[in-house]
């Protein structure tokens, strides 16, 4: 049987996607008081996987033992790949795992994980890897987080108005071609052009507004530049109510409308806190009667979040190219929801277009779903999705 470990925040993915439980976190479900209610998973991958989860130091049940030095070292970019990738190979030769077919799914910052931690296990732990799933990545932090970088607006764009285009009917990929083909084309020209060309800020404007159903004036004041947090506000503005960046077609109340800035809680983000903590706890206690005596479960660690360190190169398109370089088996399955906002689709796809590709273009999988950052949430993403994974883990 193979064997997949999913590495970051893994209770989204164990309660919203892969496990054998799962908590409704669409709708109403995103708000604190929401019952933490588990139902059987229909999707589950355990008929086609084993799956094991890990929770990086300082999330879940996980303590870091050691000082500041210690915690310093895990809380950074090449001290977490290289404690997980340990944890993977003691784990599978604890358990007689060698010979299972072994995949990495990884969401989000996992996904920025995930290619470097099988670099690690094939390079320095001895532990091969067949295939990995990245859900939601972030590939390359430098090259579309840079301070005014024109990729940021393109990259962002698409998702944009697929949130927009959602509000009116169903979405695909085919039917955004036409602003992608836009965002990567005339849209970056004239974003390249600068901010001191008249003719073509009025262009560029009249045209992202037209794109994203934005107010023009507000657009142009902005000379075409949106930022996501502008258009989570801006386009629910009429309804007091702002979009989470994970989903653009997820909304909440904005706790104050006139304010100049958006200072609205993500409503997914941390909507969901209570209920998936609640629910992980109930799961640990009564399904699988583990229960960790004067222990806070810690869903996510913001603590680690402000003192992370990302090193000077804040990227992982290499650990996949060297990766898949190394071993012309393994598969990849790139997977994105078309209205997240924080880590687009479009993004993603372009830092794929500049990976040289050799052998069965089955190796590298593209897709993406209705939905946001966690589409899996949505029941027909969740089904398609679980169709992906298991091709790609039969692939083999």
């Amino acid at each position: 049987m193979p064997m997949s470990v999913s590495i970051g925040l893994a209770d989204w993915l164990h309660l919203g996607a892969l496990g054998p439980w799962r908590l409704n976190m669409a709708g109403e479900a995103a708000r604190p008081s929401a019952q933490p209610t588990l139902e059987p998973n229909a999707e589950t991958w355990l008929d086609f996987t084993d799956l094991v989860f890990l929770d990086p130091a300082g999330t879940g049940y996980s303590r870091i033992l050691g000082g500041d030095e210690v915690r310093k070292s895990l809380w950074s970019t090449n001290g977490d790949v290289t404690s997980l990738a340990v944890t993977i190979r003691r784990w599978v030769q604890a358990n007689g795992r060698e010979l299972s077919p072994k995949f990495i799914l990884g969401e989000s910052y996992g996904g920025f994980r995930a290619p470097k931690i099988a670099h690690v296990l094939q390079t320095d732990q001895g532990v091969g890897v067949n295939g990995l799933v990245l859900l939601s990545p972030v590939l390359d932090f430098a090259r579309f987080d840079a301070t005014g970088s024109v990729l940021s607006y393109v990259a962002r764009l698409p998702s944009f108005v697929a949130t927009t285009r959602e509000r009116k009917g169903p979405i695909t990929r085919e039917t955004l071609r036409d602003v992608e083909t836009y965002a990567s084309g005339e849209f970056l020209s004239d974003l390249m052009k600068g901010v001191n060309d008249a003719p073509t800020l009025d262009r560029l404007s009249r045209r992202v507004a037209d794109l994203t159903g934005l107010d023009y004036a507000m657009v142009r004041r902005l000379g075409g530049r949106v930022s996501a947090d502008v258009f989570a506000r801006e386009i629910n503005r009429p309804e007091g109510r702002v979009s989470s960046m994970y989903d653009g077609n997820a909304t909440g109340l904005d706790p104050n409308p006139f304010s100049t800035r958006n200072t609205a809680e993500d409503q997914l983000r941390l909507g969901l806190h209570a209920p998936i903590t609640q629910a992980m706890v109930e799961l640990y206690r009564t399904r699988l009667n583990w229960v960790v005596e004067n222990g806070r479960y810690q869903f996510q660690n913001e603590q680690a979040g402000r003192q992370w360190d990302r090193g000077a190169h804040a990227e992982a398109v290499s650990d996949l190219r060297s990766a898949m370089a190394l071993d012309p088996k393994m598969g990849v399955l790139v997977a994105h929801g078309l209205t997240d906002l924080v880590t687009p689709y479009f993004e993603t796809r372009m830092v794929l277009d500049q990976i040289f590709m050799t052998g069965s273009a089955e190796r590298l999988r593209f897709e993406t779903y209705a939905g946001g950052h966690m589409f899996y949430s949505r029941d027909e993403a969740r089904r398609l999705f679980r169709a992906d994974g298991e091709r790609l883990v039969g692939r083999r």
